[in-house]
């Protein structure tokens, strides 16, 4: 069996559920986001909206360019905002928690039931957006994303399994 693992903001019971990491309150606004640029591929929407969305979800852009690519061009790969996001290495997910979550939360061991599953290079996903033009930035996060749903990986990958279905927690195996 492959182990996986798990950060959490949260104290989790063993064989408790795992959920999709939320942005904010809940996925929602960045969901309809991704789905009205999917439907009218208008980038000056997208534009605005994102510099509105920005002042609150930093990563409403990715995720939604990442959401866009994946489902013109990998549409049986599972939808990184309704997945469970894992971690490969035991390393790679206590360094996510350094450098993301100020060293706070809980790293489990977990198992996951069921689902659609990818794995795929946390780092094409967590350069951010840069001081270029928006169209500059645009065409950047586009290539990344296919990078990232064709499996590509870089110099240093840090990759993550998303599963887009039932995770559990096996155990906690460090909390800080």
């Amino acid at each position: 069996m492959n182990e996986y693992y798990y950060m959490s903001k949260e104290k989790l019971k063993n064989e408790e559920e795992i959920w999709p990491f939320q942005y904010g309150k809940n996925n929602a606004d960045l969901l309809n986001l991704c789905d009205s640029f999917l439907l009218s591929n208008n980038l000056s929407l997208l534009e605005a909206t994102y510099r509105d969305l920005n002042k609150i979800l930093p990563s409403a852009l990715i995720e939604t360019i990442f959401e866009n690519i994946r489902k013109k061009e990998f549409e049986t790969k599972p939808h990184r905002l309704k997945s469970v996001h894992l971690f490969i290495k035991y390393v790679d997910v206590f360094n996510f928690r350094l450098r993301y979550r100020q060293d706070k939360g809980y790293i489990y061991k977990a198992k996951i039931v069921n689902g659609i599953q990818f794995e795929g290079d946390m780092e094409l996903v967590t350069p951010g957006i840069g001081p270029k033009s928006f169209q500059e930035e645009l065409e950047l996060l586009m290539q990344r994303a296919h990078d990232y749903w064709t499996g590509r990986k870089t110099a240093h990958p840090i990759v993550e399994k998303l599963v887009e279905g039932r995770v559990i927690t096996a155990e906690l195996i460090n909390s800080a």
